[in-house]
């Protein structure tokens, strides 16, 4: 499967700055066009360090989404059934593409993988099961389009 044939770019990554910062930078290679991320997060977005301070991972993101040129909109993820509303209220804000992880992310992973496909958004997770479940639908709408346009 082609890069261009794919919607839904996946990459598998894990939490932590280093990674966060690969995965924004694989999403700008992919589309050095796009302006806006969308960001969906299901955990919280601020951490205990092990100095007993506190580590804001939504502010590190921040930051390092606008050092590569985009503008980035969190909408945090508490219940699987918030993901539904997210994607319809970030859909009147048009993103370009979309990251996304925590457990409540990896719980609904095949409702996030289908509505990345469906609104066609480059992507980028933090777990390889997300990443998987958007290879696999974007190929079998690949499989679809190929056997309409075979057989009509």
């Amino acid at each position: 499967v082609s890069v261009q044939r794919i919607s839904a770019l996946s990459v598998v990554m894990i939490y932590g700055k280093v990674n966060s910062t690969k995965r924004l930078d694989f999403l700008r290679q992919v589309v050095p066009r796009a302006t806006r991320l969308a960001w969906l997060w299901g955990d919280s977005l601020s951490f205990e360090t092990l100095a007993g301070g506190r580590w804001d991972a939504a502010a590190e993101a921040k930051r390092t989404a606008t050092a590569l040129g985009f503008e980035t909109r969190f909408r945090p993820i508490h219940t699987p059934q918030d993901i539904e509303a997210a994607f319809d209220e970030l859909s009147s804000w048009r993103p370009q593409a979309i990251t996304a992880g925590g457990m409540q992310i990896w719980t609904a992973r095949q409702r996030v993988a289908d509505l990345a496909v469906r609104n066609r958004l480059p992507s980028a997770f933090t777990d390889w099961e997300i990443a998987q479940a958007a290879l696999e639908i974007e190929q079998a709408q690949a499989g679809l389009q190929g056997t309409r346009a075979g057989g009509d």
